[in-house]
């Protein structure tokens, strides 16, 4: 049983970091020496602390990832960023699926989302979705990088399988 694994992060080069660290770098030559020649402490812990909290949020941001495997019998997916527990929806529980071209107003923005009616929305960047319909009425709208190969996955394990109505 082959299972396809998909991970999507925001970016996908490290030169986002790089320029992060580059502008904080400057932030520090620029503004650090005034600090560090201020008389209050307090000014210059803030100004660290600033820093630190500041590059460990966009180092954060940067390396938060979805994953998504897709398995002949199910769809396994992380619905928190820093979740370690997968959810499931099974074949049985589908109604339907398409892959289509994402759309800002239509699938809510960018990141993990979730509507009063219970939607669910894993895209961390622009690009192609899978978005999956249940039965119980409810979306699932998934983030994919190579839409050709999700598309001849599914066509290979979903459509041949019995247990799959849509």
């Amino acid at each position: 049983m082959a299972k396809l694994i998909i991970h999507q992060k925001l970016m996908k080069h490290p030169w986002p970091i790089i320029i992060g660290l580059m502008l904080f770098s400057l932030l520090l030559f620029v503004a650090g020496p005034d600090v560090m020649n201020a008389e209050d402490e307090g000014e210059f812990i803030g100004f660290v602390a600033s820093i630190i909290l500041g590059l460990g949020t966009f180092l954060l941001a940067m390396n938060i990832k979805s994953h998504i495997e897709l398995h002949p019998t199910e769809i396994r997916f992380k619905d928190m960023p820093l979740s370690k527990k997968l959810k499931v929806i099974r074949l049985e529980e589908m109604e339907s699926y398409s892959i289509e071209k994402y759309s800002l107003p239509n699938f809510k923005g960018l990141g993990f989302k979730r509507d009063f009616k219970g939607n669910k929305y894993i895209v961390m960047r622009f690009g192609m979705v899978l978005q999956i319909k249940t039965k119980q009425g409810k979306k699932l709208v998934l983030g994919i990088n190579e839409p050709g190969k999700v598309k001849r996955y599914i066509e290979q394990n979903w459509e041949e399988n019995p247990t799959y109505n849509g």
